[in-house]
């Protein structure tokens, strides 16, 4: 039976001594990737949080209609977003802390 292991670790050429285990490669992947795309979300929450402030300081001085619900929605589904990239980052974290104890322990 196939074994799931890599030789090397992630985005590295250097082969590693013995073998790398696959779930472990694939925790520190995902580590990465969400790390990635948890500063994204937060440089994405920033922008509606200065977009917000700004309209606030229009509205004030400028009748019309108010566009303050739609931008307020948007930093809350954005901070959603955010929330639930570092509660998945955690969990990988966590993940990969066992996965490694499991190894060093062999």
């Amino acid at each position: 039976m196939a074994r799931n292991i890599r030789k090397a670790g992630p985005y590295s050429t250097q082969p590693r001594r013995g073998t790398y285990d696959a779930e472990t490669w694939n925790a520190q992947r995902d580590v990465v990737l969400i790390t990635t795309q948890l500063e994204a979300e937060r440089g994405a929450l920033e922008t509606w949080k200065a977009r917000l402030a700004l309209r606030l300081v229009y509205e004030k001085s400028h009748a019309g209609q108010s566009q303050l619900r739609e931008l307020r929605q948007a930093c809350a589904a954005c901070n959603c977003r955010v929330i639930e990239l570092e509660r998945r980052l955690l969990d990988i974290r966590h993940l990969l802390r066992i996965l490694r104890a499991r190894q060093d322990a062999r």
